[in-house]
């Protein structure tokens, strides 16, 4: 399953949705619509990593493409703190031309928040932010859109940018259909906001959903 960040415009170089919010630890391809009509043919991408080409350490798989839908590359291994943008250059109606996006993939522990709201929408959990009181423990069950199958579950909590997770959680993982249910959250510290980090497989591609966890103060 790719993430589709929409259309682009003929008359603009940058995809509409750009910067595009990534998770570290992700490995996956953009669906990019363009604008138009005509056959798009002789489609070639390339990506940078803090101004140098990682094309061929960093994309794997082959561009398709399905009309006027580009998929790009799959991406894999993007580092979280560093600095992407891709280009994809192709033929459209005889003429060619190029398109660029901008991905940002913060560190594990930093609120995506920060960054484009467009992006951050497809890969935050729609009840997010979630409260858990202190003392309290609790599972929850994320419903993860659209089809085909998801495997190979893992989370993660962070306070800050520090991996709470061996204090925080309990239990194990399962999924059924597109719910996944979550290991226990508990032990939270009042007065503390937690980034809860979920990673899985979802049609054999790695990605990622996370939310904000808030524990309130007691008395506050």
């Amino acid at each position: 399953m790719s993430f589709d960040y929409g259309s682009i415009s003929k008359q603009s170089l940058e995809i509409r949705e750009s910067p595009l919010l990534w998770m570290q630890g992700v490995n996956d391809s953009i669906s990019v619509q363009v604008d138009g009509s005509g056959d798009i043919t002789n489609v070639s991408m390339v990506l940078y990593e803090n101004g140098n080409d990682v094309s061929s350490t960093k994309l794997t798989d082959a561009v398709a493409v399905s009309g006027r839908m580009i998929t790009t590359k799959t991406l894999t291994g993007l580092v979280g703190g560093n600095h992407y943008k891709y280009y994809l250059y192709f033929t459209d109606s005889d003429i060619e031309t190029v398109r660029e996006g901008t991905i940002v993939v913060p560190k594990l522990g930093v609120n995506p928040n920060r960054y484009s709201p467009s992006a951050i929408n497809r890969i935050r959990v729609n009840e997010s932010p979630i409260t858990i009181y202190p003392g309290e423990s609790k599972q929850l069950i994320v419903n993860v859109e659209g089809q085909g199958a998801i495997d190979e579950t893992t989370m993660y909590v962070y306070k800050g940018t520090a991996d709470v997770s061996a204090s925080v959680l309990s239990g194990s993982m399962t999924n059924t259909g597109r719910n996944i249910t979550l290991k226990t959250i508990e032990n939270l510290a009042g007065g503390n906001e937690y980034l809860v980090y979920i990673f899985f497989t979802d049609g054999g591609k790695s990605t990622c959903r996370y939310m904000e966890v808030v524990c309130p103060k007691l008395g506050a």
